[in-house]
């Protein structure tokens, strides 16, 4: 193991076709899809409530919240962030929300990450989407740039 290496859910059999090596979706996901949804449609004390039964059991000093609408949202998707670190969902998240990236005040350096240190929100940029190789393209006339 590499000792700067930050591994959450290690493979029980390393680098196996093993089906234990299949990481599936956790418990915790779905509440948080719940809460979202539920607060997205304005049932705010349902929605309050299954993240009150995640976050409470991760925190015995969270207190069930009073936010409702987009405030409850915004309170979901960041124990999204906390619940979900460093599983790959952030940028899905920030797909379906249409958000902007800015990494100013983050402590990253802007020299390594270039043009990744801010994006504009994918509904005006085109980088947020994975383009087809245009060797594909080429070999194919049936297929079209998304």
């Amino acid at each position: 193991m590499v000792p700067y290496l930050h591994i959450k859910l290690l493979q029980s059999d390393g680098p196996t076709t093993s089906p234990m090596d299949v990481i599936h979706m956790r418990a915790s996901e779905m509440f948080l899809i719940e809460a979202e949804a539920l607060a997205r449609d304005n049932k705010n004390a349902e929605a309050q409530d299954v993240l009150f039964t995640l976050v409470s059991a991760r925190d015995a000093g969270y207190a069930k919240s009073n936010n409702t609408g987009q405030v409850l949202v915004n309170e979901i998707l960041i124990q999204r962030r906390i619940e979900l670190f460093l599983e790959g969902h952030r940028w899905f998240d920030m797909l379906r929300n249409d958000e902007a990236l800015d990494l100013t005040g983050s402590g990253a350096d802007p020299d390594l990450y270039l043009d990744g240190f801010k994006q504009d929100k994918p509904s005006v940029n085109s980088k947020w989407i994975f383009i087809i190789p245009q060797r594909e393209i080429d070999a194919n006339s049936n297929i079209v740039q998304n």
